[in-house]
């Protein structure tokens, strides 16, 4: 829905109005691979995130995201092949800042998180 002033309310109107401003090397189908030929923006100031078909960040590159694919690779080992309870598994990420929580992998083996798949590739700035 549109508001009087005609600008786009909500989230997909929010979503709307971001990809318009963004250029289309933004976005790139992975199958296409990332070819750049004219860049836009400063490469030092921005890195590559997959997201999914709705546009949001997925995997390490989300910003809230504690664990890198790595991590999640190795949870799924401990459990599947050392046969490690969650709890277990969740003690050896310690060294994670604020830690893992056995519910955290629970849903990661169950495949409630982290089981999504890239759909494309997008351009976003570095933290600081």
């Amino acid at each position: 829905m549109h508001a009087k002033n005609n600008k786009p309310t909500g989230k997909t109107g929010a979503r709307r109005k971001l990809r318009e401003r963004e250029t289309p090397i933004d976005w790139c189908h992975p199958t296409d691979g990332v070819r750049v030929t004219a860049v836009p923006k400063p490469l030092a100031a921005t890195h590559l995130v997959f997201v999914n078909e709705r546009g949001s960040r997925i995997g390490e590159g989300h910003q809230r995201a504690k664990l890198d694919d790595t991590g999640v690779a190795q949870v799924l080992m401990l459990h599947h092949e050392a046969r490690l309870s969650y709890q277990a598994i969740a003690d050896k990420f310690d060294d994670v800042p604020g830690g893992i929580s056995k519910e955290t992998v629970r849903d990661i083996i169950k495949g409630r998180r982290r089981a999504q798949i890239p759909y494309a590739v997008r351009r976003v700035p570095k933290r600081s």
